[in-house]
């Protein structure tokens, strides 16, 4: 009985010694928008696109109009700003002025202003490295030819994005020509890294084409930080190639807090060969 009492006694002690608690915790501030564009080495007119987040993969993105978006970079002690114009054509796409060129390994930043809110993306162009071209494409059982994803300069290559501008409709009306198409664009990247060799492919259909086909193989090279954007877009999509729409809560980005998704800035280089049989 002696026991019960203490025990009971402890009971009432801690009952009396409750307190509410306020715990302070800091709330992510809410995505006001989502960034998806980049610059290069080449002098032309560079988009930037800007939209409103979407919680769905296929819903579709409202453009983000009327925005205030520059891009700056140092000369000297001087810093310089290069107002971008939104298309009159396309709402939410930004464009630089046609002769705007990037310079290799220098550091550019994207400022943008919308609706009282400022966001900034700070990305460093890389230099692109030449590539063969030998050995890229291979022929196939049905005497058509596809892309050799595997071949080692792309399994062994620097961090880029690359694109397979297929072309063959140059050729005669009697040639293969899936659902009446002539032409093809294939992505994929490379993305060394230490536990992966880091090449994905950007869909799972296999492309053929003719003998005869041109090939424009385009090489963007692009910043670590660009290339972890990439893996853990990667990582948390099932990816089918397309513009990124949707961007999960971990997803690395270069934006400041508010906005999400990437501003690129690559060398770039390119390549044609034509398939021969």
């Amino acid at each position: 009985m002696q026991k019960f009492s203490y025990i009971l006694i402890f009971l009432l002690i801690l009952v009396s010694c409750e307190e509410i608690i306020d715990w302070d915790y800091e709330e992510n501030p809410p995505l006001l928008m989502v960034v998806d564009g980049k610059i290069t080495d080449q002098a032309k007119a560079h988009k930037i696109r800007l939209t409103k987040p979407v919680s769905e993969l296929n819903d579709i993105p409202e453009p983000i109009t009327g925005a205030e978006v520059s891009i700056l970079f140092k000369q000297g002690n001087d810093t310089i700003e290069n107002p971008l114009t939104e298309a009159l054509d396309e709402p939410g796409t930004y464009l630089t002025d046609s002769s705007f060129q990037g310079i290799t390994y220098k550091y550019y930043a994207l400022q943008i202003k919308h609706e009282g809110y400022e966001f900034l993306a700070i990305d460093n162009l890389r230099e692109s490295v030449p590539f063969e071209t030998a050995n890229i494409y291979t022929q196939a059982d049905n005497g058509l030819y596809n892309v050799n994803f595997i071949y080692g300069a792309f399994a062994n290559a620097d961090a880029a994005i690359w694109y397979f501008n297929l072309d063959w409709s140059h050729l005669p009306d009697t040639v293969y020509a899936p659902n009446g198409t002539k032409k093809a664009r294939l992505a994929f990247y490379s993305l060394p890294s230490i536990d992966v060799n880091g090449l994905f492919l950007s869909g799972y259909e296999t492309v053929y084409f003719p003998a005869g086909t041109k090939i424009i193989l385009e090489k963007y090279s692009i910043s670590e930080s660009y290339a972890e954007f990439l893996r853990t877009m990667l990582a948390e999509t099932d990816w089918r190639g397309g513009v990124f729409d949707t961007y999960r809560a971990n997803t690395f980005t270069n934006l400041s807090d508010g906005a999400t998704g990437f501003f690129g800035a690559c060398g770039y280089l390119a390549d044609t060969v034509v398939v021969q049989p």
